[in-house]
């Protein structure tokens, strides 16, 4: 069980790592503090490769730093070398007080590098079955690793999965969104839509060309005020919204607060997960008048 002190540095470091999406940058923060909180000498991140069943060289932290991210753009630890590599092959932690005496121990870093380890404390950093790295770190100052130093790495690890899960589901839904809103900017008509509380999250450029309206000013807003001058479009939306049905090919017209009509063939649509859950609605459209007769 944690002391006082274990706990207040395992909540020092995690609330901010869970606000991290860079996979760099989670690497980073991790070594840096990891470090700092244990009081030790150096500090490494590994992540796994388990198509070929080694461990990369990610973020270190010691006197040796330079020459080690120099040394790893050729050097892999297969899983199983090393405490590190231990710690990837049976998933678990690993404590060594001294490492002369410790036959899992792999003194190839030391050879190429020209630190001397002494103590080990490290921990694969694993989601479930599946292990994405291993923290670890060197030469604790003053005493030796403890037991509440080991239960610490160990919450830390877990932790840092959660966080290296996220950053991948951040730049997913990045990825999504920007994948969206490129297709919905590159339609020849019009296209607007909602989510589920009413709100417009995505007006396209015909759109904005047709009705006469800035994005800039509708996105974000009610469409019952974003497009209070055009009470039709409102009412498809809501009506797509409460029915989750589509509606295709129908025409309806509105008036410009130029006073001109427009006449929109139009298509209504839910949006929804995989569930069937409402997440929104849309409405695609072309102005009538612009079309060869």
């Amino acid at each position: 069980m944690l002391g006082t002190y274990h706990l207040t540095a395992l909540y020092d470091l995690v609330k901010d790592l869970h606000f991290l999406y860079d996979t760099d940058r989670i690497h980073t923060y991790l070594v840096e503090n990891i470090s700092k909180t244990m009081d030790s000498d150096a500090a490494t991140l590994y992540v796994s490769d388990p198509a070929r069943e080694v461990l990369i060289l990610k973020a270190c932290l010691g006197p040796k730093k330079s020459m080690m991210e120099v040394i790893s753009e050729e050097t892999r630890f297969p899983f199983g070398e090393g405490i590190a590599g231990w710690c990837a092959k049976f998933n678990q932690p690993a404590m060594v007080e001294n490492v002369q005496n410790e036959p899992r121990f792999s003194s190839r870093w030391d050879k190429l590098t020209g630190y001397k380890t002494k103590t080990v404390l490290a921990a694969p950093i694993s989601n479930k079955d599946d292990v994405l790295g291993v923290i670890e770190v060197l030469n604790k100052k003053g005493s030796g690793f403890n037991q509440n130093d080991q239960d610490l790495i160990t919450a830390i690890a877990k932790q840092t999965a959660i966080a290296l899960e996220n950053g991948r589901l951040h730049r997913e839904l990045a990825y999504a969104r920007t994948f969206a809103e490129g297709m919905i900017s590159n339609m020849t008509g019009g296209a607007i839509a909602v989510d589920a509380g009413g709100r417009i999250t995505h007006m396209n450029p015909p759109a904005e060309s047709a009705l006469k309206l800035m994005s800039f000013e509708c996105v974000g807003q009610p469409a019952s005020k974003a497009l209070e001058k055009y009470p039709s479009i409102v009412e498809k939306l809501s009506e797509t919204l409460k029915t989750k049905e589509k509606q295709a090919r129908k025409e309806m017209s509105c008036e410009r607060s130029d006073k001109t009509l427009l006449t929109l063939g139009y298509s209504t649509f839910p949006i929804e997960d995989k569930a069937k859950g409402v997440l929104g609605a849309g409405i695609i459209f072309r102005d009538l008048s612009t079309l060869p007769k």
